[in-house]
Parts: C-alpha cells; sequence; structure tokens
C-alpha cells in the first residue's frame, strides 16, 4: 500500500514538473518581442 502512495506521488510530482518546465519554455521563448519594446 505505502509503495501505491509513493509511486502516485512520485508521478503527480513529475506531472508537476513536467508542467512548470513547459511554463519556463514558454516564458522563455517571450524575449524575442521583449527585444521590440
Amino acid at each position: 500500500e505505502e509503495e501505491l502512495l509513493r509511486r502516485l506521488q512520485a508521478r503527480k510530482e513529475k506531472r508537476d514538473k513536467d508542467k512548470k518546465n513547459r511554463q519556463t519554455g514558454t516564458r522563455k521563448k517571450k524575449p524575442s518581442n521583449d527585444g521590440q519594446n
């Protein structure tokens, strides 16, 4: 039972990390129009 819980937690953390990485990725793309300002 504890193993299952730990696996679930790990998957949740991985998904959160992926989401964060995607957010920083989109944020990294933005500076291109930052130079126009």
